[in-house]
Parts: C-alpha cells; sequence; structure tokens
C-alpha cells in the first residue's frame, strides 16, 4: 500500500497562493488550473485550499482555515514579508518564478498529453480488437464449409 505524501509547499507556490486571495490573478495570463498542475505540481482544490487559507488569516470575510490553525505559520511569515509590497512587485515575483520554471512547466504539459493521446489510442485499440474478434466469431461458422465445385 502506497503512502500519500502531503505536499510541501514552497515559499514561492506560497506567494502565488497568496497573490490569488488578494488579487485573483490579476495580470497573470494563466488559468487557475494550470498554474496548479504545472507551476506548483497539485490539484486546483489544494491551490483553492491554501487561497482560502491566506484570506482567513488576511481576514477577508467569509473565510476559514482549511486546516488545523498550524497550517497558518509559514502563511504568516509569507504576509509579514509582502505586506508593503504593491501588486506589481508581487507579480514580478511570480512571474519571475514562472519563467524560471518554463522549461519544467512545457515538459509537464507534453507528458500529461502524451499520456492523454496514449490512453486514447489503447482505448481504440481495445475497440478495434473487439470488434475484430466478433467479426472473427461471425465467420467461424463459415469455417467448416467446403467449396462446392
Amino acid at each position: 500500500m502506497s503512502i500519500k505524501r502531503e505536499k510541501v509547499w514552497s515559499e514561492e507556490e506560497l506567494i502565488i497562493a497568496y497573490y490569488i486571495a488578494k488579487w485573483n490573478l490579476s495580470g497573470i495570463q494563466i488559468s487557475e488550473e494550470d498554474l496548479a498542475a504545472y507551476v506548483i505540481d497539485t490539484t486546483a482544490n489544494s491551490l483553492k485550499m491554501q487561497t482560502a487559507n491566506f484570506r482567513h488569516l488576511l481576514q477577508i470575510d467569509g473565510y476559514q482555515l482549511a486546516a488545523g490553525p498550524s497550517l497558518g505559520c509559514n502563511k504568516r511569515v509569507i504576509i509579514d514579508k509582502l505586506k508593503d509590497k504593491t501588486i506589481t512587485q508581487v507579480r514580478k515575483i511570480i512571474l519571475d518564478y514562472i519563467d524560471s520554471i518554463d522549461k519544467d512547466i512545457l515538459k509537464r504539459k507534453s507528458t500529461s498529453v502524451n499520456l492523454s493521446i496514449n490512453k486514447n489510442k489503447e482505448k481504440l485499440n481495445k475497440t478495434s480488437q473487439l470488434i475484430f474478434e466478433q467479426k472473427l466469431k461471425s465467420l467461424n461458422k463459415y469455417r467448416n464449409l467446403r467449396k462446392i465445385n
């Protein structure tokens, strides 16, 4: 049985969640799903939980910590570090981080697309095999017939 390990978020990844908590994706031309999958290497739901935790710590109405209070410790450090920075300054940190891992993003996307293509090919091959086997079974009843001259 495999043990599911909880993701350890880097400072840059937490800064992304902080940015989304404060300013949504304003000025960042990437979807939240792609940001989660290819930049942070997590799920969109996990990113939403981190964002909700930041919103709670930033006292934005309607948000509570998604997990225990101990998870707020790293986030408080990020909040203190970025509290005097403007949206533009924080966005630059994020865009620089995305640029630094840009090649990895392309590789992950390519791998993801290839996996999807391979799954589709496998599905088509199985379907073709089933059709072939059905045709073969239907032809088997004629197998013992001889040619009459």
